[in-house]
């Protein structure tokens, strides 16, 4: 059982150190949701997938400079500042941006060895 429910090997796919983001995790109260967390249950693997998370408002800013530190670049979309610490911050100051508990969702982007993987806040 060890070895078929190993979460750091879900995660190497999209994230280069797995342990550290699991404490940010921690920190945070980040959830793994989606495909990934169905794949780590299922023990399955979907080449196209990419990571959800579900982080608290106020830490946010804290898991998007994380994945920033760790090689991602933030993807903006309209209309979102193309900065994240920007985009973040206007999001703060704007509570006419809720629906349905969600402030917004931002999308960050790495080139690995395997194509480009993408993570979702």
């Amino acid at each position: 059982m060890k070895n078929a429910f190993d979460i750091n090997r879900t995660l190497r796919r999209f994230l280069p150190d797995p342990i550290e983001f699991c404490c940010l995790q921690a920190r945070t109260g980040t959830l793994v949701s989606g495909s990934v967390a169905l794949q780590f249950f299922d023990r399955t693997y979907y080449p196209s997938s990419d990571l959800d998370l579900y982080v608290y408002p106020s830490c946010r800013r804290e898991v998007g400079i994380w994945l920033l530190s760790q090689g991602f670049t933030f993807s903006s979309r309209s209309p979102q500042h193309l900065c994240f610490s920007i985009a973040v911050l206007a999001m703060t100051s704007s509570r006419a941006s809720i629906r349905s508990g969600i402030f917004n969702t931002y999308k960050f982007l790495r080139q690995t060895s395997n194509g480009v993987v993408s993570v979702k806040v």
